[in-house]
């Protein structure tokens, strides 16, 4: 029941927090989509996985329910930064223990160095599907803009289906 509570949860947690957005993207929504575009690049790219796998990439920021969504640039500021926001993060899950599996050092040992790639990419993918359909809403601010080159900075060049993906889409048909 306590994993339902944080998962309801999930829809009250906005991303993008701090940037001027024309539609709501909350966490559930983004956790959902993630899930649905790793398996179906999974199975694209030859990325074997079972169900705990993607019980994992479903849930991959069930955390935030507790530390809400920090911002990217603060998060990795720089090296100190990031190392003390981890800490952060761990000292708050010891408090929440049944988040820790989805917690970023579990997952980095609990999936394949293949499907944890993935992951991260289909993760950042969906930001980046979330900010070409905001500027298509007429969102072209330099904070949507950014995101996007960030994005396609991170992303690009790991995964040939991804890259075709990305390369055909028009913000326009997903709308």
């Amino acid at each position: 029941m306590e994993i339902i509570n944080y998962l309801i949860k999930c829809k009250n947690v906005e991303r993008l927090s701090g940037k001027f957005k024309h539609r709501g993207y909350n966490l559930l929504e983004h956790q959902y989509l993630v899930g649905m575009l790793f398996r179906h690049f999974a199975s694209i790219e030859d990325v074997p996985y079972d169900i705990r796998v993607w019980d994992i990439i479903l849930k991959h920021d069930i955390v935030e329910t507790v530390t809400q969504d920090l911002v990217f640039p603060v998060k990795n500021f720089n090296k100190k930064t990031k190392k003390f926001w981890e800490e952060i993060e761990k000292e708050i899950l010891s408090e929440h223990p049944k988040l820790f599996m989805y917690s970023n050092d579990y997952m980095k040992k609990a999936l394949t160095e293949g499907q944890y790639n993935l992951f991260k990419v289909c993760d950042l993918l969906d930001l980046w599907i979330f900010c070409k359909q905001e500027i298509q809403f007429g969102n072209n601010s330099k904070d949507m803009n950014d995101v996007v080159k960030k994005c396609e900075e991170l992303i690009l060049g790991k995964f040939k289906s991804v890259n075709k993906f990305m390369a055909n889409f028009i913000a326009d048909d997903y709308v």
